[in-house]
């Protein structure tokens, strides 16, 4: 019996994947070439496979949505660049977002000229998966950043 497994929703049902180590995932994950297996099972079985999109927090539909490959497209740009990539982090919330995630999601080559600003640092938390809003990076974003995404007839 194996003492791990790796659940995927998919349209029909659930993709799971048994394991007994964290080591031997990643060993049978780095082997397999997962856009043939994908393409095989689509010929073969239709487009069961296809994967729920994450959706966005409740009330920022407008505001950006995820695209198939779980990335953020933002629907609505700041004008600021630590605007943009703040409001990246926000939506991946509360998963960390990489830094790989937060470059190609806010079109920013380079974010962690942003996020390692002393000024800003205040707003981030980098973990081992990525980087994360902290309380105070929500707050700032909901108070600051999303006020300004408003068309100005609803500010008022």
């Amino acid at each position: 019996m194996t003492k791990f497994e790796f659940r995927i929703n998919t349209k029909v049902g659930v993709l799971v994947i048994h394991f007994d180590t964290p080591e031997e995932f990643e060993n049978n994950l780095k082997s397999i070439d997962i856009e043939s297996l994908v393409k095989a099972s689509k010929d073969k079985l239709g487009n069961f496979m296809a994967l729920e999109t994450r959706q966005p927090k409740p009330g920022f539909e407008n505001t950006y949505r995820f695209t198939p490959d779980g990335l953020v497209e933002l629907l609505k740009v700041p004008e600021a660049k630590i605007d943009t990539i703040g409001l990246v982090l926000f939506a991946f919330d509360p998963s960390p977002a990489t830094f790989n995630q937060v470059a190609r999601s806010s079109g920013i080559q380079d974010p962690s000229v942003y996020l390692s600003k002393e000024m800003y640092q205040r707003y981030f938390t980098r973990t081992k998966e990525g980087y994360l809003l902290n309380q105070e990076g929500k707050a700032w974003i909901l108070k600051d950043v999303v006020p300004k995404l408003k068309p100005q007839s609803l500010q008022n």
